[in-house]
């Protein structure tokens, strides 16, 4: 297996459009690291740089502690799945899967080795581990198919299948799911956790749905504009958000953002948002952290709030005294979902989205007090949009 470094690299296109800004990254050996982020974030141009395909502007990359800068993508026993699966029309499943080995393993030896028992060895041990990993996967009766006779989801364990046959230190996966339907990434997603598990491989997976993110990864590197916004364990990274970007972009529905004030004095702490006012000096474990972090005074925030922590009883939201976390509100839509309802609230010219029970007794139009969990909100700077609860240290380099 192998761990994975990046130091200070950057990748820039002609000259002037920057894709990856100074990354530093540190993955572990054996470790499931998902790269998550919008479109043009830079992590695609991370996987290929990895695998040789591209070479970084600046910086160096190492594998196993050794720099693989100069190194060809054929030595660095990296193996690749990509979006669009790249299986060869005109081979079966078992041609396809073995196809990369045989030539790997036969390579300059073909015209002398035809008929030598040497050779025959080698074919012999490629169809062992042909069948061996078809039957991990289940496409064992699959093997004399041609990809036009296979569905998505059979051909995305054909990919993983040639994939792993190889036996490599890495896997690279580049949106593996995305042509597959809900349900098929679903039990895809859990098979190829399953088989991390068994097999132990260090993999680094690209994809821009946070939920993979959230389902698969041992850890997250959340990326934007090229740079790593944060590295972390999902719990970390959901519970306690580095910055704005991350907050809204992991969770859904996203983080209610507020532009406010954050009052900061001995006798009292307070966040005013418009007419929404909320009192923090009651919360004992948020005032401590206040005062520990944030100086006396007058600050711009943003205040952030998730779905999930707007209620529409008091007893569920922490049972705070009405006074210190509760709005006004009127029930503009509601998306229900079976397992809970997507409500939008208006508050004068301001929409604040919630999640709540189905079996909430709450009608469209309706206009009712609601209340917020003031164990989970969170404040960002407005300037720097950095958090000022939670500026945890990176792990990106453990």
């Amino acid at each position: 297996m192998a761990s994975i470094s990046f130091k200070n690299v950057q990748k820039t296109y002609d000259g002037n459009v920057v894709a990856i800004k100074n990354i530093d990254l540190s993955i572990k050996d054996r470790e499931f690291m998902v790269l998550v982020g919008p479109s043009g974030c830079g992590k695609t141009s991370i996987l290929r740089i990895l695998a040789g395909l591209e070479e970084c502007t600046n910086g160096e990359i190492y594998i196993d502690q050794k720099k693989v800068n100069d190194l060809p993508p054929k030595d660095r026993d990296i193996s690749m799945v990509f979006q669009n699966y790249a299986l060869y029309p005109h081979m079966s499943v078992k041609e396809n899967i073995s196809f990369g080995l045989k030539s790997r393993e036969t390579k300059g030896f073909l015209h002398r080795l035809f008929h030598s028992k040497e050779y025959k060895s080698i074919m012999n041990s490629i169809e062992t581990r042909v069948q061996k990993v078809s039957k991990l996967l289940s496409i064992e009766h699959l093997l004399l198919r041609k990809p036009h006779q296979l569905s998505g989801g059979q051909k995305q364990r054909v990919a993983l299948a040639r994939s792993i046959v190889r036996e490599p230190k890495l896997f690279l996966m580049d949106e593996p799911l995305s042509n597959l339907d809900a349900s098929l990434r679903l039990q895809t997603r859990t098979e190829i956790i399953k088989l991390h598990k068994k097999l132990g491989i260090t993999t680094l997976y690209v994809t821009h749905d946070q939920i993979e993110a959230m389902t698969m990864g041992q850890r997250i590197t959340v990326m934007n504009n090229g740079e790593v916004q944060q590295c972390d364990t999902p719990e970390n990274i959901y519970q306690y958000p580095a910055n704005k970007f991350v907050a809204g972009f992991i969770g859904y529905p996203p983080m209610n953002f507020l532009d406010g004030e954050l009052s900061v004095s001995k006798n009292e702490i307070s966040v005013s948002c418009k007419d929404i006012k909320l009192s923090l000096h009651h919360n004992n474990i948020l005032k401590n952290k206040i005062l520990e972090k944030i100086p006396l005074g007058n600050k711009k925030i943003i205040l952030g709030i998730r779905p999930e922590a707007i209620y529409d009883t008091i007893e569920s939201a922490g049972g705070w005294p009405v006074e210190n976390n509760s709005f006004e509100a009127k029930i503009d839509n509601i998306e229900p979902l079976g397992s809970q309802n997507i409500v939008f609230l208006k508050h004068g010219d301001t929409t604040l989205v919630s999640t709540l029970n189905p079996r909430s007794k709450i009608k469209e139009d309706q206009i009712k007090h609601f209340f917020i969990n003031l164990d989970q909100i969170h404040l960002f700077d407005a300037t720097t949009e950095q958090s000022l609860l939670y500026p945890l240290k990176s792990e990106s380099h453990i």
